[in-house]
């Protein structure tokens, strides 16, 4: 597993100027007739684009290496003899951001030919991403490079666990075994989507050994490139992000400033040694010493004009400077607990207010809360509230976990905006947007705001779309056990026994993806042991609801159509296409060329429609409608007689979401004639879509006829 870098030639190619679209198209042209010169001088063009993505180039430039990407994604499939400069010249164009749908399986097959020994292939694709549309190609291609330097011995960081070591690759398992405090064996997915490595032989791994290393003196800037160059993946940790994994594994905070930023420095002659322990509030040179002052601060301690002056002073200077954000959290916390009722400390946060970087954004506001002492959350909390006002911070705090949404209600009970945060989480609750930690929130308080609560979709919704990690698992958790464990969660969400509230919640909880089988046949089990008369609906033995379940649904014949569509796109037209495009290629210039501009419209066409059906077709169940009980209500898979009064009766046969047949008189569900009658019994009335009134006259099975129809006799 060596990057790529590694099988090149000895004698590398001449750059490839990257700005100049006819020579990259020329190599690509090459490089797509198996030319590996031409690929890795096109490698190399890709590594010198400078900022490391294409969309900030000239577009002339970024239409080149698209068309070109094309090009080559399309002639050269990945072999055992090309495998390692055609792999290269893949993860080179998903690293500057090309984004094509072919692409995705080009790095697939690189993969599966680049580490033949892994012995679950399809654990690593979905580990890398490379399926999955919502990680970004240039992202792919980090982990990618992250994969190749998950060697034993290599030390590692992990956010949720610091530092650690490498022990060694469990490719049936599918997880990196690594030395913390105890060995544990972490998932593939996880390491590569946050693992961070540090390269061997490097500053890094020499500081984490505790190594001398004698080197020339360096400037702050030069040893925090060094350091940051010495993580693989590049680019996965910011120079912000260095604090975290030095202090105070390697260094002191103290230390660390010196050492990195010497031009923050208030006192020039001071040393990463200086002992800041003993000076006061007003002889603080810079926010870590005036946190260490207010640290050995007495409770009653109340500063003078000189004091307040230099902590002003000193907070002014640090609001805007990124570097010292977590010391500004806590000063800014630790003023607070100590003069929160003076009028200078109100005026200043005020002032800070459109200056102060730690509360600018939500995310960043998040962020430091979740790093800060829990002693000084309330504090910092109620800061907050003093600079942006109760409305930014209640916003800001729907961000928080659960265990600081408490803090937070209490930093608003000090103003007259105290259920400001109890109307911000239940309007997003009602929204549907909500994640666990608000929604289990809602639920200890109580009250009748929990009524937001009993949407299911909304709860699942919360536990399978939330990625969150950290602090925000254990929302999850709480959640999950609710529905799986919690009699009263359960009796509530039902209702008592309500029949239809229970046939709601069984629709959900049998095709929700964020339960696994056993959680799904353990809730069930429990509401028959709650309230045995809801066993019929649990068994789904009556019709509950009018409207289909979650899952959309279709007939037989329609889904059949649909597959065959998609068949024909695979397995006929994209290669009748691909060759289109080859022969269109031949004539030269692509750029004049308007055949290969047709193939190419052509290609884009086909490729948007089969990721439509491929989408559909997943999505949607087929079905022959036999489970349909018709008693008294319009569902999908019935027959219905319309009185139209002057108009005569009309017969409808309302059926699944892409059956449509006006000449039989087959109405869609999803139409706005099918919406109109789901659901109605014999006997109401209904104005149609047309402005027609009507009444139910009758509901009934679908004929032999239909039913065969549905069923697709006649296709085969």
């Amino acid at each position: 597993m060596e990057p790529m870098a590694q099988h090149r030639t000895k004698s590398a190619p001449p750059l490839l100027d990257a700005m100049n679209g006819v020579d990259v198209e020329e190599r690509f042209m090459a490089a797509a007739d198996g030319c590996r010169e031409s690929a890795e001088m096109l490698c190399r063009a890709a590594d010198a684009v400078r900022p490391a993505s294409l969309s900030t180039c000239p577009a002339p430039v970024r239409e080149a290496w698209n068309a070109g990407a094309e090009l080559f994604c399309e002639s050269l499939e990945v072999t055992a003899d090309n495998a390692d400069w055609a792999s290269g010249l893949y993860l080179a164009l998903a690293r500057i951001g090309v984004e094509l749908p072919l692409l995705r399986d080009r790095l697939a097959q690189a993969a599966r030919r680049r580490f033949p020994e892994y012995a679950d292939p399809s654990g690593l694709l979905r580990a890398l991403g490379v399926h999955n549309r919502e990680v970004p190609l240039a992202e792919i291609a980090r982990r990618w490079r992250l994969f190749e330097a998950l060697a034993p011995g290599r030390r590692c960081w992990l956010p949720a666990q610091g530092f650690g070591e490498i022990a060694g690759l469990d490719a049936v398992q599918n997880e990196v075994v690594i030395e913390f405090a105890r060995r544990r064996g972490v998932s593939l997915q996880v390491c590569l989507a946050a693992l961070v490595v540090v390269a061997p032989g490097s500053l890094f791994a020499d500081l984490l050994e505790n190594k001398p290393r004698p080197e020339p003196k360096k400037t702050g800037p030069e040893i925090r490139d060094e350091l940051l160059g010495a993580l693989i993946p590049a680019g996965r940790l910011r120079e912000k992000d260095l604090e975290a994994l030095l202090v105070p594994s390697i260094w002191t905070a103290a230390e660390f400033h010196a050492r990195l930023y010497p031009e923050n420095a208030t006192d020039t002659e001071a040393t990463p040694e200086r002992d800041t322990a003993g000076r006061s509030v007003e002889q603080a040179r810079d926010l870590q010493e005036l946190v260490e002052a207010l640290r050995n601060a007495a409770s009653d301690w109340a500063p003078g004009p000189r004091e307040t002056a230099r902590m002003a002073e000193l907070l002014r200077n640090g609001a805007r400077r990124d570097k010292q954000e977590t010391r500004m959290v806590e000063a800014l916390a630790r003023v607070q607990s100590l003069c929160a009722d003076q009028a200078w400390w109100a005026d200043l946060l005020r002032e800070l207010s459109a200056s102060a970087l730690c509360w600018q954004a939500e995310d960043s506001f998040v962020r430091l809360s979740l790093g800060l002492a829990g002693k000084l959350q309330l504090s910092w909390f109620e800061a907050v509230v003093g600079a942006r006002g109760a409305e930014w911070f209640a916003a800001a705090a729907l961000g928080l976990p659960l265990k600081l949404l408490g803090r937070a209600a209490e930093a608003l009970a000090t103003t007259d905006r105290e259920h400001l945060l109890e109307e911000k989480i239940l309007a997003q609750a009602r929204s549907g947007t909500a994640p666990a930690d608000v929604l289990v929130w809602l639920w200890r308080k109580g009250g009748p705001e929990r009524e937001a609560l009993r949407d299911p979709s909304l709860l699942f919704r919360a536990l399978g779309a939330d990625t969150r990690r950290g602090p925000f698992i254990e929302a999850r958790k709480v959640l999950r056990k609710l529905l799986v464990d919690d009699a009263g969660f359960q009796r509530f969400m039902v209702r008592d026994g309500d029949a239809d509230a229970a046939g709601t919640l069984v629709r959900a909880v049998r095709h929700t993806a964020a339960l696994t089988p056993g959680e799904r046949q353990s809730i069930l089990v429990k509401l028959v042991r709650l309230y045995p008369g809801l066993k019929n609906v649990v068994e789904q033995k009556t019709t509950v609801a009018a409207a289909p379940t979650q899952r959309p649904q279709t007939s037989f014949r329609s889904y059949e159509l649909r597959r065959r569509e998609l068949e024909e796109i695979i397995n006929v037209r994209i290669p009748a296409n691909s060759r289109a495009i080859a022969h269109a290629r031949s004539y030269g210039d692509l750029r004049e060329n308007a055949e290969y501009k047709t193939a190419k419209d052509e290609q884009r066409q086909l490729g948007r429609r089969r990721t439509d059906l491929e989408q559909m077709l997943h999505e949607t169940m087929p079905t022959d409608f036999s489970d349909v009980r018709i008693q008294n209500r319009i569902l999908p898979g019935c027959t219905v007689v319309l009185d139209c009064g002057p108009h005569g009766e009309e017969t409808y046969h309302v059926l699944g979401l892409w059956d449509s047949d006006p000449e039989r008189r087959i109405l869609a569900y999803g139409t706005p004639m099918g919406q109109a009658l789901l659901g109605l019994s014999v006997g109401d009335s209904v104005e149609l879509p047309d402005g027609t009134p009507a009444v139910i006259r009758e509901i009934r099975p679908l004929s032999k006829e239909l039913q065969a129809w549905v069923r697709g006799e006649d296709l085969h």
